[in-house]
């Protein structure tokens, strides 16, 4: 398929489309301290370092995404456990809220291949990532993880699309495991949508600013069988996501320089 900026996508909505070099073997999940360390001077040296990582990607994000976040009194709100879901639509896009959610911590649910690439998998551990385990055992331990999480009023991260379409600019259909644990748990959904605008410099030359949106949260209907009342869940935080990002489109930027090339290339003789 060819989205709306002509790039090529997977027909297959959940296969990804960016491969990062892995180093070694996934390691089978057999209890819960591999997915999650409870020791605390570990988890205060992983806060600090989140500190650290905070002030310096907030720096760089701005100067290199003019990277700008809206909506902080609908994540202001969740003083308690809340489920955070995103699309995955850049490289960077999971840690911005990292550095967006503090100073609460948030734990994001990843893929295990991520806990693979060499130095950025330690750092993402590290930085609260729980990686989602293939085979039925550790999923087993990773629901009771996720669900003692958010009975501690904890906040933790899904990215529902499951899988990363760099610089794609429309929303993919949702899986329902995030949805599920908010259902089970009793936890708000808290949306948050990243748009991407384009900045046309030439005809060869763009540039992509970043925006992070974080919508009104969307609870669970307490009144409904927990299948259906996790489907309702995922088709309103879906419709709510996609209508943000149908109102930011349409804004990109063309310099002067795109447009003279433009006006060129259109007037140009066909033989030229």
């Amino acid at each position: 398929m060819i989205d709306a900026d002509g790039i090529e996508r997977p027909d297959d909505t959940s296969a990804h489309t960016l491969s990062m070099p892995h180093k070694g073997k996934i390691k089978k999940i057999t209890k819960k301290s591999q997915l999650l360390k409870k020791n605390i001077f570990y988890r205060i040296v992983c806060y600090m370092l989140r500190i650290i990582v905070t002030a310096v990607l907030s720096v760089i994000y701005f100067f290199a995404f003019r990277l700008k976040t809206c909506g902080k009194k609908n994540k202001r709100a969740m003083k308690k456990r809340a489920v955070v879901v995103a699309n995955h639509c850049h490289v960077i896009d999971v840690t911005l809220f990292t550095i967006r959610f503090m100073p609460r911590m948030l734990y994001i649910t990843s893929i295990p291949d991520n806990f693979r690439i060499p130095v950025l998998g330690g750092l993402i551990k590290m930085l609260g990532a729980i990686p989602i385990p293939a085979d039925l055992g550790g999923m087993r331990l990773f629901n009771e993880v996720i669900n003692e999480l958010l009975q501690k009023d904890k906040a933790v991260a899904f990215m529902p699309e499951g899988s990363m379409w760099h610089h794609y600019r429309d929303l993919r259909p949702f899986k329902k495991g995030a949805f599920s644990y908010a259902v089970k748990n009793g936890a708000p959904v808290l949306p948050a949508v990243i748009t991407m605008q384009i900045v046309h410099k030439s005809l060869k030359k763009k540039k992509y600013r970043l925006k992070l949106t974080y919508l009104p949260a969307i609870y669970p209907d307490a009144d409904l069988p927990e299948s259906a009342a996790t489907e309702k869940l995922k088709n309103e935080v879906h419709a709510a996501m996609k209508a943000k990002i149908e109102q930011e489109s349409g804004r990109d930027i063309f310099t002067r320089r795109y447009r003279r090339q433009r006006e060129k290339q259109k007037y140009a003789a066909p033989n030229d």
